[in-house]
């Protein structure tokens, strides 16, 4: 009987941190959506375990009044990292889709059997690359260690959304159109110059119907710009999702705001 009572309180601790690890698992955006739901909770399970010693005992919860808003807050924290990721990999794909669109794809349109919806090709072709870099480069390593430096940033049904939390969302939703700009920009300047050029030559040559012979033309180049960048959008994608980019810093400022 004391034996029981003794344990109570981790026992109630372990399920809040089931809360905290089994929302990250369930809305992390990077190939989750294809892995069965009992292979998700026993991997929450996993993992909660796995930090449960790491809890002081003067962060021990006790069932009671407040036990569901701790559950609430620990919520927040799996959320929170699961957003991170949605940025650094929304930023990718939208790069997808303004290469998608000079490029003539943007009428094409796959089915995405992450998220279930239709994505573009290029779109498509980026979001795997992120995928495989994010486990290439030490993402999940990342994960694993923002979880076990959350523990003391933010004990244990104390996490909050603060001033700050917003102004870092609001920063960061921001720099998401900003860097996939910057990612699509040779594309985009190439069909732009071919836009030009193909009206240049329609002047020239009334006969030359661009209508017709542009789409294969701005295709072509938009295929060559990207072989021709493959290095850059590798590098550059690889320091979004890697253990060596942003996605540890802009990890740590979320959980650092989402702390007491």
């Amino acid at each position: 009987m004391n034996l029981s009572l003794e344990l109570g309180p981790q026992i109630w601790t372990l399920l809040a941190l089931l809360v905290r690890v089994g929302v990250l698992v369930f809305f992390f955006p990077v190939g989750t959506n294809r892995v069965p739901v009992p292979v998700r909770l026993g991997l929450s399970g996993w993992l909660a375990f796995a930090l449960w010693p790491a809890v002081p005992p003067e962060s021990w919860l006790t069932p009671g009044a407040g036990y569901p808003l701790a559950l609430a807050r620990e919520a927040l924290v799996g959320l929170g990292i699961a957003l991170v990721m949605q940025l650094l990999t929304g930023a990718v794909q939208l790069a997808g889709q303004m290469v998608d669109m000079p490029m003539g794809f943007g009428v094409v349109n796959l089915l995405d059997p992450q998220t279930g919806q239709q994505v573009p090709v290029v779109a498509q072709l980026f979001g795997i690359v992120a995928l495989l870099l994010f486990f290439v480069l030490g993402g999940p390593g990342v994960v694993m260690a923002a979880l076990r430096q959350s523990l003391v940033w933010i004990p244990v049904g104390t996490a909050a959304v603060t001033e700050r939390t917003a102004r870092l969302l609001v920063a960061e939703s921001a720099g998401v159109f900003t860097t996939g700009l910057r990612l699509a920009l040779p594309v985009i300047a190439a069909g732009f110059l071919a836009d030009v050029s193909l009206g240049v030559l329609s002047r020239a040559v009334p006969q030359f119907n661009v209508f017709i012979e542009g789409f294969p033309i701005k295709i072509g180049l938009g295929l060559l710009v990207l072989l021709a960048g493959v290095p850059f959008y590798l590098e550059a994608i690889g320091r979004l999702v890697g253990a060596a980019g942003r996605f540890p810093e802009l990890l740590a400022q979320m959980l650092r705001t989402l702390g007491p």
